[in-house]
């Protein structure tokens, strides 16, 4: 199991229906559709983040300070024993903001189970989006 770090960096930016439209099918003429996505339907992206039984580290996200830090475990479609899912530490401050993650069948990465975690730890799921 490789751990993989890296930068991310973000633009977000305001558009009509018209200009997305537009990106958008230029974007599809060179990109293809993975597994999840046969079918050209959304998929899921589930979640599972940790947090302190006080849930400090949500609080301390929510009041918006230059550092943040998140765990939490990720996976795409509907997971199932082999599904490979993903723990991921993101690390946020002013830009860029870094992430490590580490994929592993869910089989065992679930093994970090929210009834053994260390004392003071909780684990609560949020939808994707989370950015």
């Amino acid at each position: 199991m490789a751990i993989e770090v890296f930068n991310r960096y973000e633009n977000k930016y305001l558009m009509d229906t018209k200009a997305f439209y537009g990106i958008y099918n230029r974007l599809m003429a060179y990109m293809e559709l993975d597994e999840y996505n046969r079918d050209d339907k959304f998929y899921s992206i589930s979640n599972l983040y940790y947090d302190t039984e006080h849930h400090s580290l949500i609080r301390t996200s929510l009041s918006k300070p230059k550092y943040r830090e998140k765990l939490r475990i990720r996976a795409y479609g509907v997971p199932g024993s082999d599904a490979k899912i993903y723990l991921e530490l993101k690390k946020k401050s002013v830009r860029p903001r870094e992430q490590k993650k580490v994929g592993d069948e869910a089989e065992r990465s679930l093994r970090i189970r929210p009834d053994r975690l260390p004392a003071g730890l909780a684990a609560r799921n949020e939808p994707a989006g989370d950015e």
